[in-house]
């Protein structure tokens, strides 16, 4: 709630909140219809109520293609109309088979690198995957919720930005379990052996499905884990029968390769018509945030959004647990007759939190080598300090990180 203007309230809700979360639209809007699927997804009755005497709302983010309909708009009743940001999903009525969309929308060099990516993973790891829908117990979510975090933290940490959901996490983790097993959210796990390394969070609303919080095991970037979730949530969405992916806004340099629309961002201003102040205050409202989005795109154009979000990496100051991300290594081949005799090799084990700083180094290993887990042998060198040998089943490589040598 913003502090009261003289004569006027204010009050600032967030769409999504009410839509998704709470499932309650009530008393801002009466009816929303669907544009892409051509039909009304919701449809309720509002009893007239003294909720808007002298008071301006703000919804903000509601995308353009759900079109609202408010009560009593034409007893006094205004709503306006700003566009913000642009969103991004995925069409995928007309596909009935994964295989469908990717032939529709990657060329043949794409889906064999995508393909690549999937077969490297399962043959490098013992990997599953489970969708949550429906029905998953308070253990298991907590559980989940606990890695995704972590997975979050790491991520951010690498790209040395600021993650906004970690500021909310609580509350958000609290409202996401009651909706997945009354099937109005999905949580979609990739797992090495117990081990999630990938999860994706999505929401619920009639045929449409929200990805909202996703993340990986960086361990594992270069088995392209986006791509391979993305795949596998697409194939659910098909085999399911929903209409549409929405992926949300922002990090459109990801998103372009796997969407087919590209839809706006609107804050709607609602307000009192019969009260004079509020109507001067509204539209004042209104017209700044149309000209502060209007700069917005304007700066954006000039690529000062890249320049802004450069200037934050250097400034960066997590206030996170240190993480350990991207030690520097040395690597190079070696073969079994320049393998040191056994004295001088120590057998580790992976389960050892203390070398979890070698783990990406030895993924891309295997990815590169085509090697499984369960046949590469690890071990630390004992007369070099940091030094680890790779032994696969064809090849072998040195790794020294050398960032640790004290």
């Amino acid at each position: 709630m913003n502090p009261s203007k003289p004569g006027t309230k204010v009050e600032q809700l967030h769409f999504f909140e009410l839509f998704l979360a709470l499932r309650n639209l009530e008393p801002f809007y009466t009816k929303i219809y669907n544009s892409f699927s051509n039909k009304i997804i919701y449809d309720k009755c509002i009893a007239p109520e003294n909720y808007f005497i002298k008071k301006t709302v703000i919804i903000k983010d509601v995308p353009d293609y759900l079109k609202v309909e408010i009560p009593n708009e034409k007893d006094g009743l205004k709503i306006k109309k700003v566009g913000t940001y642009e969103g991004y999903a995925i069409n995928i009525q007309p596909y009935g088979h994964i295989n469908d969309y990717l032939s529709e929308n990657f060329g043949k060099a794409s889906r064999s690198k995508l393909r690549r990516y999937q077969n490297r993973l399962e043959n490098c790891f013992n990997i599953t995957y489970k969708m949550y829908y429906g029905e998953i117990t308070k253990d298991e979510f907590n559980f989940l919720f606990s890695e995704l975090r972590r997975m979050l933290e790491k991520r951010f940490t690498q790209k040395k930005e600021d993650n906004y959901e970690l500021q909310n996490w609580e509350k958000y983790q609290n409202l996401i379990f009651p909706l997945i097993n009354d099937k109005k959210a999905s949580v979609f796990v990739i797992y090495d052996g117990p081990k999630p390394i990938d999860i994706c969070v999505n929401l619920i609303y009639d045929k449409i499905v929200y990805s909202s919080l996703s993340s990986y095991d960086i361990d594992y970037a270069t088995f392209s884990m986006g791509s391979i979730d993305m795949i596998k949530l697409i194939e659910w969405c098909i085999d399911n029968k929903f209409e549409t992916i929405d992926l949300l806004k922002g990090y459109y340099y990801y998103k372009q390769k796997w969407i087919n629309k590209i839809y706006g961002y609107q804050n709607h201003f609602i307000y009192d018509s019969s009260s004079l102040t509020t109507v001067i205050f509204a539209n004042f409202k209104v017209v700044s945030s149309k000209y502060f989005y209007l700069l917005f795109q304007l700066l954006k154009r000039w690529k000062f959004d890249v320049l802004y979000h450069r200037f934050k990496r250097k400034l960066y100051k997590p206030n996170l647990p240190e993480i350990d991300v991207d030690g520097t290594s040395s690597i190079r081949p070696i073969p079994d007759s320049e393998i040191p005799p056994q004295e001088e090799l120590s057998e580790i084990d992976l389960d050892n939190s203390n070398y979890n700083y070698i783990k990406k180094a030895l993924y891309d290993f295997l990815y590169t080598s085509h090697e499984s887990i369960n046949t590469v042998k690890v071990f630390e060198e004992k007369k070099v300090k940091n030094a680890f040998i790779f032994k696969g089943k064809l090849k072998n490589i040195e790794v020294a990180f050398t960032d640790r040598a004290n």
